[in-house]
């Protein structure tokens, strides 16, 4: 079937652009990503240390307030040992849920401020396979950089949108997991894909209501450049995420410009 060999194809120019980000001399795409993901993780460390331990401090005084006067046969050292254990359980856990929520959020964050790079990217690599040279604006510019954060921010929304409706199905009929499940992680591939394909059909001077009709297309193509680059930002372990955010994008953003670059060929070709 065309939609499976169409996925394939997409995985295989993520994995081209991935070798071409290196035998292009293009490496150094990279180096901004490594930057502001270092700086965005350490911001969020102290950001959610202090937002943690004000939490902690408040429930301290809290408990001791209300286990104080509620149950006043207690010892002073039980009351103490029992509000310290609470504590230091809520700690962990509001560490482990800000870590996790933080980190999506930096992914994101991350996607959306390597907009102009990624921009730039896709620029320079349909310059490299296709000879032509395009004309340095600083306009164009700003608008391909509002036109990639409204698409990313838009992907994003979508993406949301379609999780909690899964979960809400999941919550209702619990054993719906089993197909809801894959398909959200396929809708997620869609809108990663898309997000960087997008970057060549601005260029090409495509509305984004045309850009959304031709990866409606290109779906099954589209979800496999995504698949690859949600499955690499989704390496497990903290050196996992600094690959994934410094490699991923920049990866995905050739092959998915490649991918343009050949159907747009193939279709001038059958013209």
């Amino acid at each position: 079937m065309r939609v499976f060999s169409d996925f394939f194809k997409g995985i295989d120019y993520f994995f081209k652009g991935l070798s071409f980000l290196f035998s292009k001399g293009l490496w150094y795409y990279m180096l901004y990503p490594f930057l502001l993901w270092i700086a965005m993780f350490t911001a969020t460390l102290f950001l959610v240390g202090d937002l943690v331990d004000s939490i902690v401090k408040w429930l301290e005084e809290y408990l001791k307030s209300v286990i104080t006067e509620g149950i006043a046969y207690l010892s002073f050292v039980k009351i103490a040992s029992l509000i310290k254990a609470i504590t230091f359980v809520t700690g962990i856990i509001l560490r482990l849920a800000f870590w996790f929520i933080g980190g999506t959020l930096v992914k994101y964050l991350t996607l959306i401020l390597l907009s102009p790079v990624l921009s730039r990217l896709s620029e320079v690599m349909e310059s490299k396979v296709s000879g032509k040279k395009f004309e340095i604006s600083f306009v164009q510019f700003l608008k391909d950089i509002a036109r990639g954060i409204s698409i990313t921010l838009r992907n994003m929304f979508f993406e949301y949108l379609f999780i909690i409706s899964g979960f809400v199905i999941c919550f209702i009929f619990p054993p719906a997991v089993f197909v809801v499940t894959p398909v959200l992680f396929f809708i997620s591939c869609y809108y990663y894909g898309f997000t960087m394909m997008d970057y060549s059909c601005e260029r090409n001077r495509m509305t984004i209501r045309e850009g959304i009709v031709f990866m409606k297309k290109h779906k099954a193509l589209v979800c496999g450049t995504g698949c690859c680059l949600l499955l690499i930002l989704k390496i497990p372990t903290l050196f996992g995420d600094l690959i994934g955010l410094t490699v991923g994008p920049a990866a995905a953003c050739i092959g998915a410009t490649l991918a343009f670059y050949n159907i747009k060929k193939e279709e001038s070709a059958e013209v």
